[in-house]
């Protein structure tokens, strides 16, 4: 049987972190025009920067490479991870330590 704290530990966790993550992580798919998880993580971008409509929307002055795309993208991801489990989930891991 499941306790009720850790009930309330993962609906915290889920409305707290998940939630507002995916929808920070969705954000950057839109930025980036990318289509699914595994293109923002695994793809080096190098295709959508070769395209005039598609390098202008991600590069903005398509003066840009595929790589300093690729490195703001991850640089995006790295910040939004570090926010979520530095700031987030110690604030989760605080208030469900004050609650028991």
């Amino acid at each position: 049987m499941i306790s009720e704290s850790i009930l309330r530990w993962l609906d915290e966790c889920y409305t707290e972190i998940v939630q507002p993550m995916t929808i920070s992580l969705k954000k950057i798919m839109q930025d980036f025009l990318i289509v699914n998880e595994a293109e923002l993580f695994c793809s080096d971008l190098e295709f959508k920067v070769s395209k005039d409509s598609i390098t202008k929307l991600c590069i903005r002055d398509g003066s840009r490479n595929s790589r300093k795309v690729r490195m703001g993208c991850d640089d995006r991801l790295f910040e939004i991870v570090q926010y979520y489990k530095e700031v987030r989930l110690m604030a989760l891991i605080k208030k469900v330590a004050e609650t028991d």
